[in-house]
């Protein structure tokens, strides 16, 4: 607080010391009315500031950033200063006083205006030495060093002109020879400089072949050809020239005034142009300054016989030269066997014949043109053409016309022609191929490539080592035959020696068993029987046939031996009033056998010898069903054939007599049938009125209805009693017719 004090107390006293005109009184001010000037090097400048204010006047000014300070008073309204800067300046005023601004009070801001005093420097230009050039251009060689903002070439005259002159390595041009002054100007600002050089232009020769209509010659004539070149020159003489043909062949150096002739040897067609030309001052010419050339022109036909034909299939051929035009033509061939159809024609078709040994001849054809004009040149060409003799087929034979299918048959052939070669056949719609050769000349066919029945093979080509084809059509039917797969069944073991065999047939009716060590009950059925002449194992053969084919198949069947003969079947028997039953199996020629009851489990019937094959049954009880068993047993056999079982049942029953009959002679109860009956029996008939009309003792069932004498009673009713050891039945019987 106390500082502000202090700070306030100064202003105001330093305020109350000013003098009262300070702020009464308009301030001074200048300006720089003089323009911005140039100049080159050393040179001066004026300055020109107006002022305004209250006399006498003073100034504070800056120069490129340093102040000067010019107190001497000065009374008037402009001051003019004279300024001589070494450099680019920028001139501006800083302060003005006046009367009542002088220096000690700070003066016045107002200043207006600046004034640039700029200070150029002489660039250094060099336009060259003298120089001379052939042609009619120059590149300049000028030099200019140093600041500038234009540099130029300039020619006073028409006659030539600067190509870009702005560069110090300007193009001139001129159209004609000679000396030439030019100056090379440079520029920099208000400070500008010249220098001059002479050049010399000498100019180029120039050439030119003044007879270019073709010259014609013919090359095959065998004399010497020499084109004849006219030239002219223009230039600086004497002149050096050179020759080269399209190829860019030289053709030789020549030296020759402005005009002259020469001859170039040729022997092809050739187009002669001058490549150089050089004149005495040492100048060439440029390719534009060359002009003109001329042609040699062989007539000589270009001749094409045709290309070379390395392969021709056949004895004939149909030439294709190309026919010159204005041309005449003709064939010609120093191989043995060529005929033309027509020697003149370029077209011609030509025929050659072949040796007895020869499969293909080469032949050189040479086709000859001559011009028609009066040079008849002449020229020729040739080709050479290999005929192929074709190659041909012949079926020689057939090993086989009809074939299994799981066979083959084989086609024998005589191929002529040039071996290796390819025949295609079709079978079946399928083309196939097979290459023959000189060791190796048939085609075997397999059944299984065949379809069964018949087949035809064509064979359609032929074809040689060269491709040479033929067509052919040689054709051959071939029968196959479907291959039966016999099937004989499987392996067999059986007990004993007969055996049921059971074959699968492949076709019906076209097999059979092949005979063994046994007898076949039919050897044309597949599941025939077979009895073996004795135990052990035998391959049976089952066989069939289709066509030419045949196929076997064999079973291995093993006889084991077995008890027997036993059947091997469940018999029943019913006996009436019986007490005793003889058994019946068969007697057994291998094994031992033995009779058992098997039901009931308790039975008084009993069985005597039961190791007897016809064994009798005993104490048998009516109303009763017995079950008997016969085995054979074989203890040496296998398990499987070791015991056979033949089964019978007994049924037991009462006796049974029947209370009727009608012996009309149907054989259908027309005797009394007692079932039961005995040897020691008697049977007796008696009328209804007990009168006896019949008796017949150890009664066997065969009574029909008669009396004692054998005349048939009439149909009535009857009483009859049977008897014997056991039984007694007496009972009616009516009689019916």
């Amino acid at each position: 607080m106390n500082g502000m004090k202090l700070f306030t107390t100064i202003l105001f006293s330093a305020c109350f010391l000013l003098p009262t005109y300070v702020f009464s009184q308009e301030m001074p001010t200048a300006t720089i009315v003089s323009d911005s000037v140039a100049y080159c090097g050393d040179g001066e400048a004026i300055l020109k500031i107006k002022l305004t204010g209250k006399k006498p006047f003073a100034l504070s000014y800056k120069i490129d950033g340093s102040t000067y300070t010019d107190d001497i008073p000065f009374y008037g309204d402009t001051i003019t200063k004279t300024l001589s800067p070494g450099e680019t300046s920028l001139i501006t005023i800083t302060k003005v006083y006046d009367d009542n601004y002088p220096i000690p009070s700070g003066g016045s801001d107002m200043v207006y205006g600046s004034m640039e005093i700029r200070v150029d420097r002489m660039p250094s230009v060099d336009a060259g030495l003298y120089d001379e050039v052939c042609g009619y251009e120059y590149s300049m060689k000028g030099k200019v060093t140093g600041d500038t903002t234009a540099v130029w070439w300039s020619y006073p005259g028409n006659d030539a002109r600067f190509i870009d002159n702005t560069l110090d390595s300007a193009v001139f041009a001129a159209t004609e020879v000679g000396q030439y002054k030019l100056t090379l100007n440079a520029q920099n600002g208000s400070c500008s400089v010249t220098d001059e050089v002479d050049i010399t232009l000498k100019g180029r020769p120039k050439g030119e072949i003044t007879n270019v209509a073709d010259w014609s010659f013919c090359s095959t004539d065998e004399s010497e050809d020499n084109l004849p070149i006219e030239l002219k020159f223009t230039g600086k003489g004497n002149f050096t020239y050179a020759l080269q043909d399209e190829g860019g062949n030289s053709l030789g150096s020549f030296t020759s005034d402005a005009v002259t002739d020469t001859l170039i040897s040729v022997s092809t067609n050739k187009t002669i142009s001058l490549v150089s030309l050089k004149d005495s001052q040492g100048c060439t010419a440029e390719a534009t300054d060359m002009q003109g050339s001329r042609t040699a022109v062989d007539v000589k036909p270009t001749v094409f016989a045709g290309d070379d034909i390395a392969v021709n299939c056949g004895n004939q051929y149909t030439l294709d030269a190309k026919a010159s035009p204005a041309t005449i033509g003709k064939w010609t061939s120093t191989t043995a066997g060529i005929e033309f159809t027509d020697d003149t024609k370029y077209n011609s078709l030509v025929t050659t014949t072949f040796g007895a040994s020869e499969t293909f001849k080469s032949a050189k054809l040479r086709w000859t043109e001559t011009t028609t004009d009066g040079l008849a040149c002449a020229s020729f060409d040739e080709l050479n053409v290999k005929f192929i003799q074709l190659p041909a087929l012949t079926l020689i034979s057939l090993s086989n016309d009809q074939i299994c299918a799981d066979k083959s048959t084989t086609l024998n052939f005589e191929p002529t022609g040039n071996a290796p070669w390819t025949i295609e056949y079709n079978l079946g719609g399928t083309t196939l191929d097979k290459s023959l050769s000189v060791t190796d000349k048939k085609l075997t066919v397999l059944g299984s490539d065949l379809s069964i029945g018949n087949n035809y093979i064509n064979i359609t080509k032929i074809k040689d080592s060269f491709n040479c084809e033929s067509v052919l059509n040689l054709g051959q039917n071939i029968l196959v035959d479907e291959k039966p797969i016999a099937n004989a069944g499987s392996d067999l073991e059986v007990c004993g020696t007969e055996v049921e065999l059971d074959a699968t047939p492949f076709f019906v009716d076209q097999g059979e068993w092949i005979l063994s060590a046994g007898e076949f009950t039919d050897v044309k059925v597949p599941n025939t029987s077979f009895t073996a002449n004795t135990t052990g194992v035998l391959n049976l053969v089952w066989k069939e046939i289709n066509g030419v084919c045949a196929d076997t198949d064999t079973v291995q069947v093993t006889f084991f031996d077995a008890p027997g003969p036993i059947h091997e079947v469940t018999d029943t028997f019913v006996v009436y009033a019986a007490n005793k039953f003889e058994l019946t199996a068969l007697p057994l020629t291998v094994g031992t056998g033995q009779w058992s009851i098997m039901e009931p489990s308790i039975t008084g019937a009993s069985i005597i010898e039961p190791d007897l094959h016809n064994a009798s049954l005993t104490n048998l009880t009516t109303k009763q069903i017995y079950k008997l068993e016969w085995k054979a047993i074989l203890e040496s056999a296998p398990e499987e054939c070791r015991e056979k079982i033949y089964t019978v049942f007994i049924d037991s029953r009462p006796m049974l007599a029947p209370t009727g009959i009608s012996p009309d002679g149907d054989e259908i109860n027309d005797k009394l049938i007692i079932l039961g009956a005995k040897e020691n029996s008697s049977l007796t008939i008696f009328n209804k009125h007990g009168k006896l009309v019949f008796k017949m003792d150890n009664y066997d069932n065969s009574w029909g209805g008669t009396d004692q004498s054998g005349t048939k009673l009439v149909p009535d009713t009857y009483l009859y009693v049977y008897q014997d050891e056991e039984v007694t039945i007496k009972n009616y019987l009516i009689i019916k017719y």
